[in-house]
């Protein structure tokens, strides 16, 4: 019975930070091969990841990829990369003991300053006031 319990507390932990990708079909992403392109966001979010890097990996041209990833995820390719930023962050603050530093680094995030802004402008919450109330 405790590990029912485990499990369904990891699931609930968890699933906010496995957002689903909102009223498109599966057709649609593979129609438009963007499964690698979110499986690649979500492998290289500690380094740049350019639209450009991105179009390259679907194949499109800069502009039409922008416009077909946004159709079907609902946002702009970069507002998805930081929202999987700072769901990383999220996720690194509640399960870590990692520094702010150390985060900044694995997230992706170009400074110091910016991270704690970008965060809070998205949760609500400066990174250590989410780290003591969440976590």
């Amino acid at each position: 019975m405790n590990h029912l319990e485990t499990i369904g507390i990891l699931k609930q932990l968890f699933s906010r930070f496995l957002e689903s990708i909102q009223g498109h079909t599966v057709s649609s992403i593979v129609k438009y091969n963007i499964q690698p392109i979110l499986l690649h966001i979500q492998n290289n979010l500690e380094r740049d990841i350019c639209v450009k890097e991105l179009a390259d990996i679907a194949c499109f041209s800069k502009d039409h990829f922008s416009r077909v990833f946004k159709s079907i995820t609902g946002m702009a390719p970069c507002d998805y990369i930081i929202r999987k930023r700072i769901e990383r962050a999220e996720f690194l603050l509640l399960t870590t003991e990692m520094q702010q530093k150390e985060i900044i680094e694995q997230t992706g995030f170009k400074s110091a300053s910016y991270f704690p802004r970008i965060f809070k402008k998205h949760t609500s919450y400066s990174p250590e006031k989410y780290r003591k109330e969440r976590g």
